[in-house]
């Protein structure tokens, strides 16, 4: 996941007019800065200049390593759990019905925590889409178990059961295997992205190059 923050300093703000303080950009802790700090001129990314200023732009990324784990594989292993409540006996509701309420309030719970160490923005990142994806995942399981008890007759419950068992395992795999899929096309289309950056950055570096000349 890749954004970008820009920024504009007085020249007489720093030395070193590639020098970003932190404290401009609240919950940077769990981004690491590139290397790519590009400094332009107002004047020539067309406007008009006010005073004596530079306009900055940075590129940051998160560490993904540390959310995969952390937050990803965590939420997995959450939502598998729920498989392991189809080997209690279908005719106890309570205690099937019980344990996915407990999944689920552990999913809701821990998605609370992960939206507090991150950083506040107004659309819903592909961690936001996976948790949400597997609260919907749970609260099928619990509308199936509440169905399993009250309308299936006792005699066919089982074989019912089991029917229910593949199809949600089924579509628990495919939904993970659709979600990498999107994540692997989403990183490309960023990696595409920060190269057509670069190349930008190097024209209109070479262009400043050529205007103080």
């Amino acid at each position: 996941m890749q954004f970008k923050k820009h920024a504009s300093y007085d020249k007489g703000d720093h030395e070193d007019l590639t020098f970003v303080p932190n404290h401009h950009f609240p919950d940077i802790s769990e981004e690491k800065e590139k290397n790519n700090v590009a400094v332009f001129s107002e004047a020539l990314l067309g406007v008009k200049p006010t005073k004596d200023k530079f306009v900055t732009k940075i590129s940051c990324s998160r560490r993904s390593p540390f959310y995969i784990v952390n937050n990803f594989l965590f939420n997995l292993i959450i939502t598998s759990l729920s498989f392991t409540l189809f080997a209690i006996d279908p005719k106890s509701a309570q205690t099937r019905l019980g344990g996915t309420f407990t999944l689920l309030l552990t999913s809701f719970s821990f998605k609370i925590v992960t939206s507090k160490s991150l950083p506040t923005i107004a659309y819903l990142t592909s961690l936001d889409k996976y948790q949400l994806m597997n609260i919907v995942f749970l609260a099928c399981c619990c509308i199936w178990h509440s169905i399993l008890s009250s309308l299936i007759p006792n005699d066919f419950k089982y074989k019912a059961d089991k029917i229910a068992l593949i199809c949600y395992a089924s579509i628990f795999v495919l939904l993970e295997l659709m979600f990498i899929t999107f994540l692997l096309i989403s990183r490309r289309k960023v990696i595409n992205l920060k190269k057509k950056i670069d190349d930008l950055v190097s024209k209109l570096e070479t262009k400043l190059l050529d205007t103080e000349e």
